[in-house]
């Protein structure tokens, strides 16, 4: 019998832009100046601020239904708060 695989990939990464300004982007040609409307966001230019990450893994589905899913969701139920709710 052949094993069945789910693959499960998701970005991860700094999605705070920051402020957003809006300049003038200038186009210049030998007669005319075109001005347009520019989205810039200054705290784009530290290196810190543009962190993108990609992750995947690899899970045999009888393993994930059996075992990883139902501890994942106990996971994400005690560090969102909502047992906090009940107890």
């Amino acid at each position: 019998m052949s094993e069945i695989f789910s693959f499960y990939i998701d970005e991860s990464g700094d999605h705070t832009y920051g402020k957003r300004e809006l300049r003038k982007f200038r186009i210049k040609t030998k007669d005319t100046t075109i001005e347009l409307p520019d989205n810039y966001y200054p705290g784009l230019k530290s290196i810190h601020r543009r962190y993108l990450g990609l992750t995947g893994c690899i899970i045999e589905r009888e393993n994930y239904r059996i075992s990883f899913h139902p501890r994942l969701e106990k996971l994400v139920w005690y560090y969102s708060g909502y047992w906090f709710l009940i107890n």
